[in-house]
């Protein structure tokens, strides 16, 4: 998790579940680099999508 994102700038789409939170992904989100990054410089960094036990 990013300290210095907004906790609400997640991508639920790429949780298994439902998000129990608001979810609210801004521009950071959509790049793969919200709360939870999702991209890194050599490609994505989960091959799966996350649980939302392994989210929170």
């Amino acid at each position: 998790m990013d300290p210095n994102r907004s906790p609400d700038d997640i991508d639920p789409t790429m949780l298994r579940g439902e998000w129990p939170y608001r979810a609210n992904p801004g521009e950071k989100a959509r790049l793969g680099i919200g709360l939870i990054p999702t991209r890194e410089p050599g490609g994505v960094v989960y091959d799966r999508l996350l649980t939302v036990e392994e989210a929170t």
